[in-house]
């Protein structure tokens, strides 16, 4: 299981700087109460985890990761891979105006599938984001 000490400090161009050095250990000291089952590779900033996610005002959005059906899950039996397809849903909280990215972000962390064993062995365990399908749901994107 992957977790902020064993997170890897490089950008998207494979070098390692100071900001995202201090980028990792700024979501590390946010999400510190939660095993981190996968690395939030999503934001380029702290501030982001409280803006609107994808300018959303639903009071409800769901979360799809469909990892299972990728090419590290073909040799699973199809009963398996169905049974890994995971749908995460996210409530707007009473008092607020709006879904956060650190609403979704703690709803996933807080998820009993990213802990299952099959997805902390998965090695695309890098959330890069999140593909809009319609207003309340989205598919997670996941990278290695």
């Amino acid at each position: 299981m992957s977790n902020i000490e064993n997170m890897q400090y490089s950008d998207s161009d494979g070098e390692t700087s100071d900001d995202y050095k201090i980028l990792l250990d700024n979501i590390g000291g946010e999400f510190k109460e939660f095993s981190m089952p996968f690395n939030i590779s999503c934001i380029d900033n702290i501030e982001e985890l409280d803006k609107p996610f994808f300018d959303s005002t639903e009071n409800l959005i769901i979360i799809k990761d469909d990892r299972c059906f990728g090419w590290c899950f073909e040799n699973l039996p199809e009963d398996e891979k169905n049974k890994l397809l995971n749908y995460t849903k996210i409530y707007k909280r009473p008092d607020a105006f709006y879904i956060s990215l650190r609403d979704v972000l703690e709803g996933m962390l807080r998820d009993k599938h990213y802990k299952n064993e099959y997805m902390v062995q998965d090695d695309h365990r890098f959330l890069e984001g999140w593909d809009k399908v319609d207003e309340v749901n989205f598919t997670s994107f996941f990278g290695s």
